[in-house]
């Protein structure tokens, strides 16, 4: 029995997480999600919700199925086998939204970071817990919590292997949106399916251009707008756009016509 499903809804790609009861990783779960990330990569998939069943997100790895008796030479072959899935999840070139409730510890914040915005309700729970069994974080959280909280917050919180609410990671700007438990599942529908509908190309563009700044600084990401951001004035939803201005007005052309990812 998969782990792991993809449900793909009207241009909507719809991962979900089931492996009761905490939802623990192993690498045959990674190996799945590897699949499904080349699955929406051939697929007419505009936009991507990462969501688990049940009660939380993910208690994290399942350490003696991940690690129980694993060599450093086996371990090192795993990663370099696993760590190219998570680029590929962060890379994929459509919209990807994270939804949170419950403990997201370990590997499960490592999946989620990886993504483009990150969604919690406001009980959930946020840990890198490694330094506990004098590990580090392997599939991308320090790194990635560095990028988005600063090299200091990343370090007391790989150091400290401390749980944290989700406030705190929202003031760090880990989370990019606290919504009550009760709203988070259909606010979180309700926006992928939004982006599902949106302009893909623009925002396939746009991410280029916040993942060049956020790797390589501002400049380098100056010194590709015109090559990214020309193309789209070709494509069908920004003419489409164009025209709606020009008839509508600034004011009222949003309802006027339909974006179709091309």
């Amino acid at each position: 029995m998969a782990n792991l499903t993809l449900e793909i809804d009207d241009g909507l790609g719809i991962v979900t997480i089931s492996r009761p009861s905490l939802n623990l990783f192993t690498w045959e779960m990674l190996e799945e999600l590897g699949d499904i990330i080349d699955e929406i990569a051939a697929a007419p998939v505009r936009a991507l919700l990462l969501k688990a069943s049940g009660a939380h997100f993910s208690a994290g790895a399942d350490v003696p199925e991940m690690f129980g008796g694993l060599s450093s030479h086996a371990a090192e072959a795993l990663l370099a086998k696993h760590i190219p899935i998570m680029v590929r999840l962060r890379d994929l070139p459509i919209p990807t939204i994270a939804s949170v409730r419950g403990m997201c510890l370990t590997a499960g914040l490592e999946i989620v970071l990886r993504c483009d915005v990150l969604w919690a309700s406001e009980t959930a729970k946020f840990a890198q817990l490694e330094a506990a069994i004098g590990a580090t974080t392997v599939l991308g959280g320090a790194q990635i919590l560095c990028e988005r909280a600063g090299p200091a917050r990343a370090t007391e919180i790989c150091y400290s292997a401390s749980i944290y609410g989700a406030a705190d990671f929202e003031k760090w700007g880990i989370v990019t949106k606290l919504l009550p438990d009760a709203e988070l599942d259909d606010a979180a529908m309700t926006f992928a399916r939004q982006l599902a509908k949106g302009p893909t190309q623009a925002f396939k563009a746009t991410k280029r251009l916040i993942r060049t700044a956020a790797e390589s600084g501002v400049s380098a990401a100056d010194r590709i707008v015109d090559l990214v951001s020309s193309p789209l004035l070709e494509t069908h939803d920004m003419q489409a756009g164009v025209q709606a201005v020009a008839e509508h007005g600034s004011r009222n052309f949003r309802d006027k016509f339909t974006f179709q990812g091309k």
